[in-house]
C-alpha cells in the first residue's frame, strides 16, 4: 500500500473556524487541539491545553488528552487530526511536528498566523519521519479547498 494515494480530511466551515478562533485566542504561544470523526471528515474539535505554551512549541496536558480520547470512543468517534498554531512561522511541520508525530493515522493540521488577517491552514501525514501533504477541504470557505491550503480572511 505504498503507492496509495494519503487521504485528507474535511471539516465544515464551524469547525474550521472553531479550530482557528481557538488557536487565534493563544497567540503568540502555539495553541493546540484535536479533531475528531468518522471517515476522515471531522465531527468535532476539541481545544486542548498547551502545557508548553511557547511561541514554538505545544505539548497536550495528557490527562486532558486521555480524557478527551475516552470520551471519543464512547461516542464512536476516531482521532482524524491533530491541529496546532506556527504564530510566525510557515504551515510546514518543524522537526519537534514530526517528533511528536505518535498517530500516522491521523492528520497534522497546522494553521500560520505570518498573516494574522489570513491564516493559512495546511495538512499532512506524517509517517516514520515522511511528511507527505495532504488535502484539507472546508467547503463553503472563502479559501481554496483541496490539494493547496485554506485560507479564512479576519471578515
Amino acid at each position: 500500500m505504498e503507492d496509495e494515494q494519503p487521504r485528507g480530511i474535511e471539516m465544515g466551515l464551524e469547525s474550521f473556524r472553531e479550530m482557528v478562533e481557538h488557536l487565534r485566542a493563544h497567540a503568540p504561544n502555539e495553541a493546540c487541539g484535536i479533531l475528531a470523526g468518522r471517515d476522515g471528515r471531522v465531527v468535532r474539535v476539541y481545544p486542548m491545553t498547551n502545557v508548553e505554551p511557547t511561541p514554538y512549541s505545544y505539548f497536550m496536558d495528557p490527562k486532558e488528552q486521555f480524557t478527551v480520547m475516552k470520551e471519543m470512543r464512547k461516542e464512536g468517534l476516531s482521532l482524524v487530526g491533530i491541529y496546532h498554531s506556527h504564530p510566525a512561522t510557515t504551515p510546514y511541520p518543524s522537526r519537534k511536528d514530526r517528533d511528536l508525530a505518535f498517530y500516522p493515522e491521523a492528520a497534522t493540521v497546522i494553521v500560520s498566523f505570518r498573516d494574522p488577517g489570513e491564516p493559512e491552514a495546511r495538512a499532512y501525514r506524517i509517517v516514520e519521519d515522511r511528511v507527505t501533504p495532504i488535502p484539507l477541504v472546508v467547503p463553503g470557505s472563502p479559501g481554496r479547498a483541496g490539494e493547496k491550503n485554506e485560507k479564512l480572511s479576519a471578515a
